[in-house]
């Protein structure tokens, strides 16, 4: 995994991760420290960032 450009938001995720809002690579990443692996959950370019990640309504999603 490269390195984070710029992170804006952590949340801890219901699933132990925590996922990141990483505004400058406009995109989501999950880091699950079970077992340390990091996934890009995806990249939206007509969106100029995601400036923040907060858990959802329900408490099983973020």
């Amino acid at each position: 995994m490269a390195s984070l450009q710029e992170p804006d938001g952590v949340c801890l995720g219901p699933d132990g991760a925590l996922w990141i809002a990483d505004t400058a690579a406009n995109t989501i990443v999950r880091f699950d420290p079970a077992d340390g692996s990091w996934t890009t959950a995806g990249t939206a370019p007509q969106v100029d960032g995601p400036f923040d990640i907060k858990p959802g309504p329900d408490g099983a999603s973020v």
